[in-house]
């Protein structure tokens, strides 16, 4: 059985994660949520009917031994949650963007190296039928040959933009740091060898 921890009890693990591990029966057990805040970390815990529940990371890797931690917390955290994550054992997966530095990005790759475990970085767009559509479509030149892309990324994130105190305020860029990502990994997905990047934002 392969054993998961989370990290964050926020929207995404409650609306994505956690309900889709919960349907993983019999292949990953959730051995352990984490999350800053204990009030919604009880009810997260309650809802999801996982037993062990943490404040400190640090106990949670100890005592669970996760085989893989999932990263779900504002992404100024990421590079020390995963490297710690990793020196203890654990692979991980981090929601994007990885994180707000290219030195936060690079040490974790550096620990993943240095510790034997793997990461990875949620791009979960890539598998919307609608782009893989599009890509086999460019990639079997059925459409002529691919000269450049423009990317219109239509999301809903009012849970974002109307809340002042939401995370993704203070990212790099704002909330564009916090949804820009899905344009930047769906385009390099279609394109090698990117001479030129314009970006315009409304």
């Amino acid at each position: 059985m392969f054993k998961v921890a989370i990290v964050g009890c926020g929207l995404i693990s409650n609306e994505k994660y956690l309900p889709i591990l919960r349907g993983l029966k019999g292949k990953v057990t959730i051995v352990g949520l984490c999350d800053l805040n204990e009030d919604i970390l009880r009810k997260v815990a309650t809802k999801f009917a996982v037993t062990n529940a943490y404040a400190d990371f640090s106990k949670l890797l100890s005592e669970q031994r996760p085989d893989l931690v999932v990263i779900c917390t504002p992404p100024r955290t990421h590079a020390g949650l995963a490297i710690k994550a990793m020196k203890e054992g654990a692979h991980v997966l981090v929601e994007k963007p990885m994180a707000t530095t290219t030195p936060d990005c690079d040490s974790m790759i550096d620990a993943s190296v240095k510790y034997g475990r793997k990461i990875g970085v949620m791009h979960n767009q890539l598998f919307n039928p609608a782009f893989e559509s599009a890509r086999q479509l460019v990639s079997s030149h059925s459409v002529g040959r691919f000269l450049g892309m423009r990317v219109f990324l239509a999301t809903s994130i009012d849970y974002m933009t109307t809340n002042p105190n939401h995370w993704a305020h203070k990212l790099p860029g704002g909330v564009v740091g916090e949804t820009g990502p899905h344009a930047v990994y769906l385009s390099l997905a279609f394109l090698n060898n990117i001479k030129d990047v314009q970006v315009r934002y409304k």
